[in-house]
């Protein structure tokens, strides 16, 4: 990583954003037993890598491990209510991500196949709308 680059995938050991992944049984049971959830360290290398391996190299399976991953981030949001998270996400506005599958000059038309990350870049710009809708009030 260099300033402005942030790298979004799973560390050195495969782990993503959870540690203790492998005590739950899919996307359903992490938000379901979300309190439970061990959290990477914000700022450690993957803490904002997708915890949802693909099992296969299929289209099917990206879209699937990258709504999973939707899923969680969003629980770890609003149903968590994780505050210090949400802050840091925001935080990454001006940051270029990069993912194993998707390098970081690349863009969503260069990708079509799509990443995570797209989640993360989709959830700041809402969150910068939000705030310009805010003040124009």
């Amino acid at each position: 990583e260099t300033d402005g680059d942030i790298y979004a995938g799973r560390d050195g050991n495969k782990n993503g954003m959870v540690l203790n992944s492998e005590e739950f049984d899919g996307v359903d049971d992490m938000v379901a037993n979300i309190e439970a959830i061990e959290w990477k360290d914000i700022g450690e290398r993957g803490w904002l890598g997708n915890p949802f391996p693909m099992q296969e190299k299929t289209q099917a399976e990206r879209q699937r491990v990258i709504a999973a991953f939707a899923e969680l981030f969003f629980a770890r949001i609003h149903k968590l209510g994780d505050t210090k998270f949400a802050k840091a996400v925001a935080e990454i506005e001006d940051c270029t991500l990069g993912c194993y599958c998707q390098s970081i000059t690349e863009t969503k038309t260069d990708n079509p196949d799509g990443c995570h990350t797209e989640v993360i870049v989709d959830y700041i710009a809402m969150i910068r709308e939000k705030q310009r809708q805010s003040s124009k009030q």
